[in-house]
């Protein structure tokens, strides 16, 4: 009797702690065959030293069972643990703002922005998918600095001018036409306005 109880609290428990139900049934067997075996070594009846082996063999199986389980559970949900954020509408920025961004733009790495441009170098050096243009904030006849805008910008051609929403990369690296080394914002263009 007391055998039964202690399986039903033990399946219980199992459930409510989010074991899976054969690890939980597996546990339960195996309470019941230990009591039943430790009952007769007690008492001296036959076949109670078969039972405890049968029972501690039962406690192997549900103790694996319950490895794999869990490990499998863990699997499962850390496929699914991250949820998906949406990304954050490009923000409209100042002067100054774009003067902050241009000079440290690794700092800035991700944040959306409107930005406002004019082409300078769209050719077969920076090819389809990149052009070098100079940029800022606001609209401006003569924007504040380089940057480099990579993405679908195959449309564009050296002296259009363009307001575009980009996500900024960090930092470019790349020779000027005098050979000096020179480092500017890199945005990706995410849609042309």
């Amino acid at each position: 009797m007391w055998a039964l109880v202690l399986a039903s609290l033990s399946v219980l428990l199992g459930l409510v702690l989010g074991f899976n139900a054969f690890t939980v049934l597996l546990w339960a067997t195996t309470l019941v065959i230990a009591i039943v075996a430790m009952r007769r070594v007690h008492t001296g009846r036959s076949g109670g030293r078969s039972l405890a082996v049968l029972s501690v063999v039962f406690a192997g199986v549900a103790f694996l069972a319950m490895i794999v389980g869990s490990a499998a559970t863990s699997a499962g949900t850390s496929a699914v643990a991250a949820p998906v954020v949406a990304p954050q509408p490009a923000r409209t920025i100042t002067d100054r703002e774009w003067q902050q961004i241009a000079r440290d733009p690794d700092s800035h790495r991700g944040e959306r922005v409107i930005v406002h441009g004019e082409v300078f170098q769209a050719d077969s050096m920076t090819g389809t998918d990149t052009v070098m243009a100079n940029v800022s904030g606001q609209p401006s006849d003569s924007p504040d600095s380089t940057a480099m805008v990579t993405g679908p910008v195959s449309e564009l051609v050296e002296g259009d001018t363009f307001t575009a929403e980009v996500e900024v990369g960090g930092a470019f690296e790349y020779t000027n036409m005098m050979g000096g080394n020179v480092s500017a914002p890199k945005l990706t263009l995410l849609k042309l306005r």
